[in-house]
């Protein structure tokens, strides 16, 4: 995530801003992805036995739907 939203050689561009505005708003999208592979995805990856509520999936799908909306209005309707 961090190599992929990168304020520098951006692979996945998350802002139509430009200028430190863009970088900015860049940098946190950048660390909001990476903290959800690390809290979220990684402890599920290895520990099978985790069970959370609905209301917590909820509350994480809830963060990539906004993660995904950010990337799509960056980006137009991509998928």
């Amino acid at each position: 995530m961090m190599k992929a939203f990168s304020e520098k050689n951006t692979i996945i561009k998350a802002t139509l801003l430009q200028g430190e505005s863009g970088e900015n708003e860049q940098v946190g999208i950048k660390h909001i992805a990476a903290g959800m592979m690390s809290a979220m995805r990684n402890p599920k990856g290895h520990e099978y036995d985790l069970m959370d509520s609905p209301d917590v999936c909820l509350d994480q799908l809830s963060i990539i739907s906004a993660l995904m909306r950010q990337i799509e209005s960056a980006h137009g309707d991509i998928f």
